[in-house]
């Protein structure tokens, strides 16, 4: 993909025009997602941990965009950040590519204060399966012994990706 690759202005200099081998082989060590249709990759996605958060980086080439690719591999990386435990995943553009601060914003990240930047907290998610797991629980009309049940079903719903992100 990244031979043919022409990046946008507002990819931030990435990935580099020269030897992009070299910045993929230290991206192996994070997990990576890309995105094959008629076994050509169209899109590739990274998720690059530090501790107890994550830069997320999503490219695609430029025959494949505007296509709705970005959304399911946004949603594969915030997955994988909840997946590792990670409390915070954030991300960096120009301030201009709209469309990837629209597309962040309309999966639960928040725009920064510094331009281009957007990020999730993880802990607001978690608050947020405590109370729809406490929902569940007086639906069925409470009583103990199914708390797990009750948290794994609002966990699930929480987390829960619909086929067209897939």
């Amino acid at each position: 993909m990244y031979r043919s690759f022409e990046p946008k202005g507002a990819s931030l200099g990435l990935p580099p025009r020269w030897k992009p081998e070299k910045w993929l082989d230290r991206l192996a060590a994070f997990p990576n997602f890309i995105a094959v249709v008629e076994g050509r990759v169209i899109g590739h996605a990274v998720l690059c941990p530090e501790g107890d958060s994550a830069e997320v980086a999503i490219f695609v080439h430029q025959d494949s965009r505007r296509h709705g690719l970005g959304k399911p591999l946004l949603n594969k990386l915030k997955n994988e950040g909840q997946r590792l435990g990670l409390r915070r995943l954030w991300g960096i553009t120009e301030p201009n590519n709209v469309a990837m601060l629209r597309l962040a914003v309309s999966l639960g990240f928040v725009l920064s204060a510094e331009p281009g930047e957007f990020y999730i907290k993880f802990e607001q998610r978690t608050e947020a399966i405590r109370r729809r797991a406490y929902e569940i629980y007086l639906t069925r009309g409470g009583g103990p012994g199914r708390e797990m049940e009750d948290w794994l079903q609002a966990e699930g719903e929480f987390f829960s990706v619909s086929p067209s992100d897939r």
